[in-house]
């Protein structure tokens, strides 16, 4: 609204349909995690909060590069439990992982 734009236009730079802007905005749906880059890119900003601890910084990192957990656990060669444990705070990474999540994620300071 404040820039003044169509849902077209909106839809169009998210690279989504208008339905699925229309759908948003009602809270039928939610967006999917690979929308959530293009979402960003348009605000101007992460909605969500940075966070302190290891998992929220992680999970962060994880929904604004728009990965599931699944693509991200193959992307840092662990498999998706053990990245979901990460996540909800079961279990800490080893030395070499943190350092592996580190190198692949933007900011993570872990």
């Amino acid at each position: 609204m404040d820039l003044r734009l169509l849902k077209k236009q909106v839809a169009e730079q998210i690279g989504v349909e208008v339905t699925t802007i229309t759908n948003w905005e009602s809270n039928k749906t939610a967006p999917a995690i690979r929308h959530i880059p293009s979402i960003i890119q348009f605000l101007g900003y992460s909605p969500f909060p940075t966070g302190h601890s290891l998992r929220e910084k992680l999970t962060t990192a994880r929904k604004a590069l728009g990965l599931s957990r699944r693509k991200l656990a193959q992307d840092l060669g662990v498999d998706e439990s053990t990245l979901a444990g990460w996540e909800t705070g079961r279990h800490r990474p080893a030395k070499k992982s943190r350092e592996i999540i580190q190198n692949l994620l933007p900011n993570p300071n872990v």
